[in-house]
C-alpha cells in the first residue's frame, strides 16, 4: 500500500511533464523536458515491478547462494536510489523544466501539482532505498549467516 500511494507521486509528475514536453516537440528544452519524464516512467514502472517480485525471492539452491543471481542490479538499484532520494531532498528542481511547467499549467496550479507530487516521489526513493536494502539482506543471506 504505501509503495502504491507514493508511485503515484512519481507518475503525477512524469504524466504532467510529459504533457509539457509534447506540448511543443520541436523545442528542444521541451523535448528534453518530455525524455526525462519518459524516462523517469519507464524506470519507476520497472523498478516497482522488480520490487515486487524480489521482495518474494530466496535462494533456494547451493548454486544460487554462491552466485547470487542479481546482486549487482540489486546493489545498483540500492545506491541509484539513496543517490536520488538525497538529491531530490536537498536540491531545488531543475529551473528550466519547472518555469516550463509553470508558463504551461499556470503559477497556481503548478504549485499544487509539484507540492503533492515532489513529497511523494521524495518518499517512493526512500521507501524504494530500505525495500532494495531488505531485499538484498534476505535474499542473499546463507545459512551461515
Amino acid at each position: 500500500l504505501l509503495g502504491t500511494t507514493t508511485i503515484c507521486g512519481v507518475y503525477i509528475f512524469a504524466l504532467f511533464g510529459l504533457i509539457v514536453g509534447v506540448s511543443d516537440p520541436l523545442s528542444p528544452n521541451h523535448l528534453l523536458l518530455w525524455v526525462m519524464a519518459a524516462t523517469q516512467l519507464v524506470q519507476v514502472t520497472l523498478q516497482s515491478m522488480l520490487l515486487s517480485d524480489a521482495a518474494r525471492r530466496k535462494c533456494a539452491s547451493r548454486k544460487e547462494m554462491k552466485t547470487k543471481p542479481g546482486r549487482q542490479v540489486v546493489t545498483f538499484l540500492m545506491f541509484a536510489n539513496v543517490t536520488l532520494w538525497l538529491l531530490d531532498s536537498f536540491t531545488t528542481r531543475d529551473r528550466v523544466a519547472q518555469n516550463l511547467q509553470s508558463q504551461y499549467y499556470g503559477f497556481l496550479l503548478w504549485a499544487v501539482i509539484s507540492r503533492i507530487a515532489l513529497p511523494l516521489m521524495i518518499f517512493y526513493r526512500f521507501y524504494s532505498s530500505v525495500a532494495l536494502i531488505e531485499i538484498w539482506k534476505n535474499t542473499y543471506k546463507t545459512k551461515t549467516d
